[in-house]
């Protein structure tokens, strides 16, 4: 869209909601003149369905995936090169310890590829993610490029899973911490 045109639609907005800091910041530099009413969600997750669960809940639903005593990572999207999957399945076959200690869970993505430790379950519905997010351990997030929003990211940190991101775009507004 022609930037005159993008300043006359955000001149004429009464209220604009953003999903990150980042968002907004960016919104308010782009435009000279940007009046609008702002509220920034942060975390729009429903928190009913995406929480942690109990230990023994956790054990519960490894041995029911058959992976009880494993590490579990998971990349979860559409399998998009700039979702940085390639990148995580290069470090996976480069690591003998995480091929023998852990499993990748790649959920989104349906390959005819042959990796220790990697089992590619492919597209599952959005009422069953909620599972994928409470059995891992790690959530992994290698976004390539600038997220507005990381919404498997918030679903995944939500769900109790400890989450490593590329920092792009929004998804430093998920973290209070760089370590």
């Amino acid at each position: 869209i022609d930037k005159k045109l993008k300043k006359k639609f955000v001149k004429h907005c009464d209220e604009l909601i953003f999903l990150t800091q980042k968002a907004y910041d960016i919104n308010k530099e782009r435009y000279d003149e940007f009046i609008p009413e702002v509220t920034i969600l942060n975390n729009p997750i429903e928190k009913n369905k995406y929480k942690p669960i109990s230990i023994a809940e956790k054990e519960a639903l490894l041995q029911q995936h058959q992976l009880a005593g494993k590490k579990v990572f998971l990349w979860l999207s559409h399998d998009r090169p700039k979702k940085g999957l390639s990148i995580v399945l290069n470090a996976w076959k480069d690591s003998e310890k995480l091929q023998n200690d852990a499993v990748l869970l790649v959920v989104g993505a349906k390959r005819n590829e042959s990796i220790k430790g990697v089992q590619f379950v492919g597209q599952v519905p959005n009422d069953e993610v909620v599972a994928y997010y409470q059995l891992a351990h790690v959530y992994l997030f290698p976004t390539l490029w600038k997220e507005g929003f990381g919404l498997s990211l918030a679903q995944a940190i939500c769900s109790g899973c400890y989450s490593i991101a590329a920092d792009n775009g929004g998804v430093s507004d998920f973290f209070t911490s760089k370590d």
